[in-house]
């Protein structure tokens, strides 16, 4: 099993606080990155707002697989 599909944290009682400390370390990338203001804050940023909106995808796949089982 390839660890991009290994979705087992999907299934642990702290499935939230996982996602909402991935949530943060895209959020410190964008802040860093607008705190630089040059071409490297310009990276920091694109590759925050890119791990948020893969954050939004794992959200909305371990929501999906957690109603599967009937855990929410």
């Amino acid at each position: 099993m390839s660890r991009f599909t290994d979705d087992r944290a999907a299934y642990a009682a702290n499935w939230k606080t996982i996602l909402l400390v991935d949530a943060g370390i895209g959020w410190a990338l964008v802040v860093i990155g607008l705190v630089l203001g040059d071409a490297v804050g310009l990276v920091l940023v694109v590759a925050g707002g890119a791990y948020l909106v893969f954050g939004l995808f794992r959200a909305r796949r371990w929501k999906r697989l957690r109603a599967e089982r009937g855990l929410d």
